[in-house]
């Protein structure tokens, strides 16, 4: 989508919803994903004052599926409800470019209308509604995030020497528009796409890993989705719930099938397996993530699961469920073990605005990014 050429791009069914109430006081944002750049965000369509924005989403942060689009949409339709089509994406677009500084307006597109377009940066700006073929998308979540504006000025850094690779992902976009309905023709675009991101340098060994596993479960093609660096991989399938085609690992029981996309997050809990493919031991869903050749993080010897959120990182299983018995090393993943820590203590002061965490030790870093 950048540099002149063209994309095709879906959206999904998950959403971000935005409530606005007056208030007292400064305005400010309730969501638990607050930085600087939301309030960056904020001051593009609210004043300073007077305004309490309530934010709800199921949209991946950080993952390339347009989660803060999905924001300024949802916040220019709470601010200005009467806004539609092009006056809603202008509308929408400054709130962008605080997250992304020169996004191409792609994300803002899909979020504001919806279905399948095909789509030209331009200028001017070209956005086609197209018919999407009878096939299944499934999202494949890396657990890491990836940095669009950081990737994006990469790839700008090494042109023109890296011209004829966007040329020819832009020649796979308009051949996909011919097989939309052809998902084996369609996959085999996908796969050569993301052969040549890995040689924009946009790819990770992760992303590899998982576009490496949807194929050999049955997968037409896989690419990475977004800037990359991180985020999602999307695999084109027939069925996701074939017993004999696509495995079903999720982090959690009945992660959500949402219209015509699958999403399957794949982390550090594999024992944790649908219901319907019978495991009843971690072991045995050890045993039969090795023999399908599916990357996990587990393994008998370190059996135990994680839950992670923004204040901590917990283990259970295994050795672990001994009382009695001392944590190994590498459960300290976000701390260190009291045997290797300073002697000496070392004092973080946080900063609250509206009874939320802002900034850590004055340094004008969220405490969120920190």
């Amino acid at each position: 989508m950048v540099y002149g050429h063209p994309a095709i791009a879906f959206a999904v069914d998950l959403r971000t919803t935005v409530g606005l109430s007056p208030c007292e006081g400064p305005t400010f944002v309730d969501s638990p994903h607050v930085d600087h750049r939301v309030r960056d965000a904020l001051c593009t369509v609210l004043p300073s004052k007077g305004w309490r924005v309530e934010v709800a989403s199921d949209i991946p942060v950080g993952r390339g599926m347009g989660s803060s689009a999905a924001l300024a949409v949802a916040l220019v339709r709470a601010h200005q409800p009467s806004l539609s089509g092009q006056a809603l994406i202008d509308a929408a677009m400054p709130i962008e470019r605080a997250f992304h500084g020169n996004p191409s307006g792609l994300d803002v597109v899909v979020s504001a209308a919806g279905g399948c377009v095909a789509f030209r940066r331009g200028p001017p700006m070209v956005i086609e509604p197209i018919a999407p073929g009878d096939w299944t998308v499934v999202v494949l979540d890396s657990g890491t995030a990836g940095d669009t504006a950081q990737l994006v000025a990469s790839v700008a850094a090494r042109r023109p020497g890296i011209d004829p690779v966007l040329d020819r992902i832009g020649q796979l976009v308009t051949a996909a528009r011919t097989c939309l309905h052809d998902p084996a023709a369609l996959g085999v675009l996908l796969d050569e796409n993301h052969a040549l991101l890995q040689q924009l340098g946009v790819s990770t060994p992760r992303l590899d890993e998982l576009v490496a596993l949807a194929r050999a479960h049955g997968a037409h093609g896989a690419k990475l989705a977004g800037a990359g660096g991180g985020g999602v991989v999307i695999a084109l399938v027939d069925d996701p719930n074939a017993p004999d085609g696509q495995t079903r690992l999720r982090l959690t029981h009945g992660a959500p099938t949402v219209g015509p996309v699958d999403i399957w997050l794949l982390g550090d809990n594999p024992m944790m397996l649908s219901d319907d493919l019978g495991f009843g031991e971690s072991e045995d869903a050890i045993d039969y993530a090795n023999a399908k050749g599916i990357p996990i993080a587990a393994s008998k010897e370190k059996i135990w699961s994680r839950d992670r959120n923004l204040w901590h990182l917990s283990h259970e299983g295994g050795a672990l469920e001994d009382p009695g018995a001392a944590p190994p090393e590498e459960v300290y993943m976000l701390t260190t073990s009291p045997k290797a820590a300073p002697d000496d203590a070392a004092i973080v002061e946080l900063g609250f605005e509206q009874s939320r965490v802002g900034e850590a030790d004055d340094t004008g870093i969220a405490a969120l990014a920190l």
